[in-house]
This record gives C-alpha cells, sequence and structure tokens, in this order.
C-alpha cells in the first residue's frame, strides 16, 4: 500500500520471492522510506508465523494498520507488530495494489528468481475484505 498524495511510506502485507515460497515477506517503509521494519529475518523466517511451501494451497494475509501499531497476519497468526506513533505511521489513504512481479533485482539480489517464468501465467485471489473502524 502507498500514500495516495506521495511516496513517503509503504505497507507490504505480503511480498514472495518466485523461487522461496516458504517466506512471506512483510515491511513498512516510514521516514520517506528511509527507514523499515520487517518481521523476517532473512529467507525462509517469517517471524512468528510458520514457514512452509505457501504456494501449494489458498492462504489468508492480514494487516491490522491502526494509529500506533501495524501488524501483519498469515491465517490468523500474528507475525510480528511495528510499534509506532503519528510521525512513523501513515495516517492518510493508502489503496491496496495487487501485482505479480517476476524476475526482479531483489529475486536477482536474493538468488530467488524461478527456474523458468513460465511457471507463473497467473494470480489467483478469492477475496479482498478492507474493514475501517469507527
Amino acid at each position: 500500500m502507498w500514500p495516495t498524495y506521495s511516496y513517503r511510506s509503504e505497507i507490504d502485507i505480503v511480498e514472495i520471492l518466485g523461487g522461496v515460497p516458504d517466506t512471506i515477506f512483510m515491511h513498512h517503509h516510514y521516514n520517506n522510506r528511509s527507514s523499515s521494519y520487517t518481521p523476517n529475518n532473512g529467507l525462509h523466517n517469517n517471524g512468528a508465523c510458520p514457514v512452509k511451501d505457501y504456494s501449494t494451497d489458498w492462504v489468508r494475509f492480514g494487516l491490522d494498520w491502526q494509529p500506533t501499531y501495524v501488524a501483519w497476519y498469515i491465517d490468523g497468526i500474528k507475525c510480528g507488530q511495528f510499534n509506532g506513533n503519528t510521525t512513523t505511521i501513515e495516517n492518510g489513504p493508502m489503496p491496496v495494489i495487487l501485482h505479480m512481479m517476476i524476475d526482479n533485482q531483489w529475486e536477482r539480489d536474493w538468488g530467488s528468481v524461478l527456474s523458468s517464468q513460465t511457471l507463473v501465467r497467473q494470480l489467483e485471489v478469492d477475496y479482498i475484505r478492507i474493514y475501517r473502524q469507527r
């Protein structure tokens, strides 16, 4: 998710490098994207969430974005949480962006490029739910 008015922060609910489907990267980039938090500790680590091949079945990814924290979930398990305040957590509108990117520099840097790009033909999303507290 990126802010609608400037690109000073970013919340990545989920990013998966093609060659490592057991690692679900979750990030919060803030301070004009010069600072970052992630529950992950490198490859094959999902914070407090299980490490398994997430490409074999449907998975529920979640994000709880509040004024004082951002928390990531996989199948209802909290993977990690960033604690902050109005200076470190975005408080304006942010659109949800879904896309499938393959063979990017990040994948090449981590040695996680798919063995064949023809393996990826579609991105399947069953549903997206967004809730707003009142």
